[in-house]
């Protein structure tokens, strides 16, 4: 398969896209498959602040939080609280790597925070599904979706 690049106007819609999905709140949008959505019993801070003890306690490493509303704000954007943190740690990439190389694309995994209205959702995807394609990771996928479902579940 050749590698074709983005056209101009293709960038701009996932730019476009990107913004959208950002200013529109969870109340207003359905999450796609594999993708699980929880109310966080917690303001939007100690809900992060909670997220990234769970993170440690279960032995991820945090490799980046990216804050959406900071990035959109540089666009003249004012959105609500949003917050991704990406998460990962390299004895899963030693399985990853003794099993489909190919599947370091899927590395890191994100749990997403929004604010809409007053509420605070927390949304990740399941490994099980991000690593499904790939050969001999679906034990990983499943172990991962427990360690997510933990870290989350330690919020709400």
């Amino acid at each position: 398969m050749m590698y074709t690049p983005l056209k101009k106007t293709q960038l701009a819609a996932m730019i476009l896209a990107f913004a959208l999905s950002a200013m529109i709140g969870p109340s207003q949008v359905q999450a796609a498959p594999g993708v699980v959505v929880q109310e966080s019993s917690r303001n939007f801070d100690q809900t992060i602040l909670k997220l990234k003890q769970g993170i440690s306690a279960n032995m991820l490493v945090l490799l980046k939080d990216f804050n959406h509303q900071t990035m959109l704000k540089m666009v003249g954007v004012h959105a609500d609280k949003s917050m991704v943190l990406e998460v990962f740690h390299p004895r899963y990439g030693k399985v990853i790597y003794a099993n489909d190389k190919s599947a370091f694309i899927v590395p890191p995994l994100r749990i997403m925070v929004q604010e809409d209205g007053g509420k605070v959702m927390v949304y990740y995807e399941k490994a099980s599904l991000l690593l499904a394609p790939y050969k001999g990771l679906s034990d990983l996928g499943k172990d991962l979706d427990a360690m997510l479902a933990n870290i989350v579940n330690g919020v709400i």
